[in-house]
């Protein structure tokens, strides 16, 4: 491995690393809305993290199963954005249930929605 260190090393340096990257963005963000007097609060910030927190190791998985590295970036885009696709059909007004427990993505959408107290066409939650 890289350096001489373990592969349990490297991938867990590597993780602290990436959450590192996403808390001081999502630090950052924080202080935007507070300077532009955006209503959020905690749970939406901390939603994000967590979001990274479950799509990271599914990367590293990805990045260790897949020969190529275009092959692993195109399969995990198609995952995220295969996961968005149910919000699209909610704003459409169409009904689709437990589709969140499928993807951590349209999870991240609904704990938005429910967050910010948008009004969706139809009821997803109950």
């Amino acid at each position: 491995m890289l350096a001489g260190t373990s592969p349990f090393t490297f991938w867990f340096a590597t993780f602290l690393f990436d959450m590192s990257i996403v808390i001081a963005v999502v630090i950052s963000m924080g202080i935007i809305f507070i300077f532009c007097s955006l209503h959020t609060n905690t749970t939406l910030l901390m939603m994000i993290i967590l979001y990274c927190a479950t799509v990271f190791p599914f990367i590293y998985i990805l990045s260790v199963l897949m020969k190529d590295e275009s092959t692993a970036e195109l399969v995990c885009t198609m995952y995220q954005l295969a996961g968005l696709l149910p919000a699209i059909a909610i704003l459409q007004g169409k009904k689709v249930e437990y589709l969140m427990f499928f993807s951590p993505a349209f999870a991240l959408f609904l704990a938005a929605v429910i967050q910010w107290n948008l009004r969706l066409p139809i009821s997803v939650y109950r």
